[in-house]
Order: C-alpha cells, then sequence, then structure tokens
C-alpha cells in the first residue's frame, strides 16, 4: 500500500492506501485504505461503499447524527455526502 499524500485531518495522521482494480476512468475502482487516528472534514465527490475490517471511528453527518462505525460494518456514503471522519483506533 502507499503511503496517503498529505493527509487532511487535526493531526496529520499517517495511512496508506491502494487501487486493487479499476473499471476505466470514472467508472469504478475498489481498494484497501487504512487510516491512523484523527479527525477530518469530508465531501464525498463519488459515490462509495465501504466495507470496515477494522478499527473504531464516527462518521457524524452534517446533521449531528453520529454514526459508529467497526469491524464488519458496511457504508454507504452517496456522491455528496458530507460529514467528519473520527478515527479513534486505526481503521
Amino acid at each position: 500500500m502507499a503511503p496517503l499524500v498529505d493527509p487532511p485531518g487535526e493531526v496529520g495522521s499517517a495511512g496508506a492506501e491502494q487501487e486493487v482494480f479499476a473499471a476505466g476512468p470514472g467508472r469504478l475502482t475498489t481498494g484497501l485504505w487504512r487510516r491512523e487516528p484523527d479527525t477530518w472534514s469530508f465531501v464525498r465527490p463519488y459515490h462509495e461503499i465501504a466495507v470496515i475490517l477494522a478499527g473504531d471511528a464516527d462518521i457524524v453527518a452534517d446533521d449531528g447524527t453520529v454514526h459508529p462505525i467497526g469491524p464488519g460494518d458496511a457504508l454507504v456514503t452517496p456522491k455528496g455526502t458530507a460529514g467528519t471522519w473520527r478515527i479513534r483506533e486505526t481503521t
């Protein structure tokens, strides 16, 4: 996995990502992502489905709703979704 380049966040913590498969530009990409504890805001520029393999975190929606996530959880974040990641344990 390649280190994240200039990762966002309050701490600027380390992380890595690896593209595993891509089906043409802008169509479908699969891969792996790892991030150490940190907090940052995001606006998703694409539709995303993620399965959490390890870690402990919250995603806080713009309306303040807290979504706790951990191993075995599946996330669906439609394009345009905004919120904040709060990672407590490497995810």
